[in-house]
């Protein structure tokens, strides 16, 4: 789940999908499938020393256990961080000297296929550069049919708009869905939800208040871009995108990071 490039690229949402280096995906990390299955080809259960290993490779969940926060793999390393932001920034300096349709679309795109090129020739995972492509491509096809270069950010708007939605309703029925991400990855996927001891009741809270943290990242999202957008305002609208991705989105799991971590197991007896 949420990833850097929410904003950048619209239409994705988290996950690892920005890491650039041979090997941090984990069915590009060489543990082959009868492995993954565990010892007697069946499903390993979370907490598993292999699924372990994989979720370790992967974007800002992988932070949430670490002793120390790691930024960079985080937004994906320097390959990652590149891919996100550099469509953004053709985008601008192409419109900004051109104010055309065809080649302020085009050119995001392009750059978007020269990724994937590369991580083709150099034998990595595509799925990343590909994740970035569907996302242009969504995009771009919307600004081409309806003649208004404003609409390349649309789908970026409504993606916010619904991840906002669906983890405030989460928050609603007292279910965060963020804390059955990081109780997964913690290997507790539901034993916070009913705990009594107060270290359960200290994880809930520290779930529910990160939830709230991305529920106002995807609304200030909303929020600053949604005006420029009903604005027309090209140029500003994808400086704003360009900031509110992964520099803020870095922001936001470093904060995450520091509610998390040193939470202690949901059953154990807090000593006062």
């Amino acid at each position: 789940m949420l990833s850097p490039d929410d904003d950048s690229h619209p239409g994705s949402f988290p996950s690892s999908r920005r890491d650039g280096t041979v090997g941090e995906n984990f069915h590009g990390s060489g543990i082959e499938e009868r492995e993954c299955a565990g010892e007697e080809g069946v499903a390993a259960p979370i907490g598993h020393p292999v699924l372990a290993r994989a979720r370790e490779k992967t974007g800002w969940l992988a932070s949430l256990e670490a002793e120390r926060f790691d930024v960079w793999k985080t937004v994906g390393g320097v390959r990652g961080l590149c891919e996100t932001i550099l469509p953004s920034v053709v985008f601008i300096l192409v419109f900004a000297f051109t104010h055309a349709l065809a080649p302020s679309i085009g050119a995001p795109l392009a750059v978007s296929l020269l990724a994937l090129l590369v991580r083709l020739i150099q034998r990595i995972d595509i799925l990343p550069a590909l994740g970035g492509i569907v996302g242009i491509v969504l995009s771009a096809l919307w600004a081409w049919r309806s003649g208004d270069i404003s609409n390349y950010f649309a789908l970026g708007l409504l993606t916010n708009a619904g991840y906002a939605a669906v983890l405030l309703l989460s928050l609603l029925v007292r279910y965060p869905a963020l804390g059955f991400v990081i109780g997964a990855m913690r290997a507790d996927l539901t034993a916070w939800r009913t705990s009594t001891t107060e270290a359960g009741r200290l994880t809930r809270r520290r779930y529910t208040l990160v939830t709230w943290i991305w529920v106002g990242l995807f609304v200030a999202r909303v929020v600053v871009q949604g005006p420029l957008y009903l604005m027309g305002a090209t140029t500003a609208l994808a400086l704003a995108r360009l900031i509110m991705g992964p520099f803020v989105y870095a922001l936001v799991a470093w904060v995450s990071w520091l509610l998390v971590r040193g939470l202690p197991p949901v059953d154990q007896v807090i000593e006062k």
